[in-house]
């Protein structure tokens, strides 16, 4: 979210400084729906455009790359062994606070109920 405020913003593109570079040897995306971009061997002073509907699925940052097929986490939500249930607050920032462009409110802090 390039957004800073009321009437501020910054460029949405980012820009990345090498300095004396001239290769970057990979170049990793991670998209917010968990699929990824890898560029190898890219060339610098260039404008790369990417975009997520190339992106490949794979769950990147579970699985450990040094030791193949470790993982770090494991999706345990199905197996009923953890008893919460997380409940949102009904409440509305933008009555309060029209000219935000996110609810801070739907954060989950301070809503959660452990049964």
């Amino acid at each position: 979210m390039p957004m800073r405020g009321f009437l501020s913003s910054s460029d949405p593109r980012p820009n990345l400084g090498l300095g004396p570079l001239t290769v970057v040897d990979s170049l990793k995306v991670e998209w917010p729906d968990n699929r990824i971009t890898v560029l190898t061997n890219v060339k610098t002073d260039q404008i790369l455009t990417l975009s997520q509907k190339d992106a490949v699925k794979i769950s990147a940052h579970l699985v450990n790359p040094a030791v193949s097929g470790s993982r770090y986490f494991e999706d345990i939500s199905s197996e009923g062994i953890i008893s919460f249930i997380h409940r949102e607050d009904d409440f509305n920032d933008f009555e309060r606070d029209q000219l935000i462009y996110l609810m801070m409110s739907t954060e989950g802090h301070e809503c959660a109920k452990v049964i």
